[in-house]
């Protein structure tokens, strides 16, 4: 568009395209090169103060709101990015004032939707699910309404009302598989297996149309015939795919079967049938093995794995599984052996050794947290660092190694330095944005880990995604570092109301203690 028209209005839409799709550095510099040709323009003070809060600088940004609005204060968007400011700030009253001025003067889905999430986070329940609920009645609304007021149903225990909205979402978006899927994922929880098999079939035959193999979808259907007892329909439905690259999850399903009407025997063929069929994919016949453990018993798979060892002691599967059986069994020295062995086995493949030394690493951590054996830091640190030589740029490596150096208290100059060089080979990822900002905070640079911080989750937003419970809590730690008492407690209950009941119960102590520290 530009190459066609290079005016100050293009240019704008060039650089809020980036800011859209996470892409700060970008758009920062653009909007540089933007106010040098247009430096009386008060668009651009939109964007810069836009640019401002994804970068994590909120005070910043709302100076530079402010800026726009004395110029304009009839400008709706103004109005809405003040608003989106104040709720990452927690000042959630203003943030919802904001919003409602900004909706009086444009009613914009978004809009409802940023207000949605402010009404939620003070407790306004029913205002948040009403916002929600004429958002997603607009065709322009984006997928994030529906994401959001399917967490609060969910959150809330609203069986009925999940289900119409799956209806409603399922009748907007019919070729969005993840709705399917979901609705059915919901389906199976609440004991509807009727529903579940009739979504996850629909699922999976738009997955065919459009010449995917649904794994998943497939997974689910089989699932929610046996659920049914439906066993019949089960071996028919499976039987058709026996020889297709849906075979292993056939077979797996029609032992569940077979074991579910008594006959051991023969769901064990299947099980091995099933990992047979899947010995071209490592990855996929580690899954069917693991489910043949939850199946089975750990001794049935450890079984197949050794007379496999004793015909093939280079057997990437039977070795790979024997790995996750002695992590699952806490046997962390005899998961290292069986890693090790992959590693030997994996040879010259570059991209083979890289993942299994991750794994070792990682179990290497784990071992570290579970036994606060020393040896096993040591360790996962020389892995981590003997990778770094192999390919220094790794920003995964980086990230972490910085991370493991940074939770233990150990070598924070290096960890800083790690996490910087992850952060400058991928500045928009919110995981390595929150490692960053964690290490900061353990260099005590409290400003600056909360400025990334604050970028870290506008991220996780930006692509759905759940944020971890972690990213929450280190922001509670760092603006209770910086003396920001109500905003550490917003955090915290963040926390808390994303982890839900899957909380360890020591973590959900923890920040429950922290809550009462601050709390009057």
């Amino acid at each position: 568009l530009l190459s066609l028209e290079d005016n100050a209005e293009n240019r704008l839409i060039q650089i809020q395209t980036f800011l859209n799709v996470g892409l700060i550095k970008e758009a920062e510099h653009k909007l540089a090169s933007f106010k040098e040709k247009y430096p009386d323009e008060p668009a651009g003070l939109l964007l810069e103060a836009s640019l401002a809060m994804k970068q994590g600088q909120l005070k910043r940004a709302l100076e530079l709101i402010n800026q726009r609005l004395e110029i304009d204060r009839d400008n709706a968007s103004a109005w809405r990015l003040r608003g989106e400011i104040n709720l990452l700030m927690a000042n959630y009253d203003q943030a919802i004032s904001d919003l409602n001025r900004s909706k009086t003067l444009s009613d914009e889905p978004s809009t409802r939707i940023i207000l949605a999430k402010a009404y939620w986070l003070v407790g306004r329940v029913e205002d948040a699910i009403t916002e929600l609920g004429r958002a997603i009645n607009d065709p322009s609304a984006p997928m994030e309404g529906g994401i959001l007021l399917e967490r609060i149903y969910r959150q809330l225990g609203r069986k009925e009302a999940l289900k119409k909205l799956y209806d409603q979402l399922l009748e907007k978006y019919p070729d969005n598989l993840h709705w399917y899927n979901r609705a059915a994922n919901l389906a199976i929880e609440w004991g509807d297996f009727d529903r579940a098999e009739r979504l996850y079939k629909q699922a999976w035959q738009k997955g065919q149309e459009k010449g995917k193999v649904m794994l998943s979808s497939f997974d689910g259907y089989l699932r929610s015939l046996l659920l049914a007892e439906k066993l019949d329909e089960l071996f028919e439905q499976a039987g058709k795919h026996v020889d297709s690259k849906l075979a292993p999850i056939a077979y797996i399903w029609m032992a569940e079967a077979k074991l579910k009407l008594g006959d051991r025997t023969t769901a064990i063929q299947y099980c091995l049938r099933a990992v047979n069929k899947a010995s071209n994919d490592e990855f996929l016949a580690s899954e069917v093995l693991r489910r043949m453990y939850v199946l089975l018993g750990a001794e049935q798979v450890e079984k197949y794995c050794r007379e496999k060892l004793e015909a093939d002691p280079n057997s990437i599967i039977a070795n790979l599984t024997m790995f996750n059986l002695m992590k699952i069994r806490g046997q962390y020295n005899k998961a290292i052996d069986y890693i090790n062995k992959c590693i030997e086995i994996a040879g010259s493949d570059n991209s083979r050794q890289i993942d299994y030394r991750l794994r070792k690493a990682t179990l290497l951590a784990l071992a570290y947290r579970k036994t606060s054996d020393n040896n096993y830091f040591e360790e996962a640190i020389a892995e981590y660092e003997s990778l770094l030589d192999k390919m220094p740029n790794n920003s995964n490596v980086l990230n972490n190694l910085a991370y493991m150096l940074a939770e233990n208290d150990k070598s924070l100059d290096k960890a800083l330095e790690y996490a910087e060089a992850a952060y400058k080979a991928r500045p928009n990822n919110p995981n390595i944005l929150d490692t960053y900002a964690y290490v900061l905070y353990k260099k005590g640079r409290f400003s600056e880990a909360a400025q990334h911080l604050h970028a870290a989750l506008q991220q996780y937003e930006r692509t759905n995604s759940s944020v971890p419970v972690e990213v929450y809590e280190h922001l509670g730690m760092i603006k209770e570092k910086l003396g920001a008492k109500e905003e550490a407690v917003a955090a915290y209950k963040q926390a808390l109301q994303m982890g839900a009941d899957k909380l360890e119960q020591t973590v959900k102590q923890r920040i429950e203690r922290a809550i009462e520290r601050l709390s009057p």
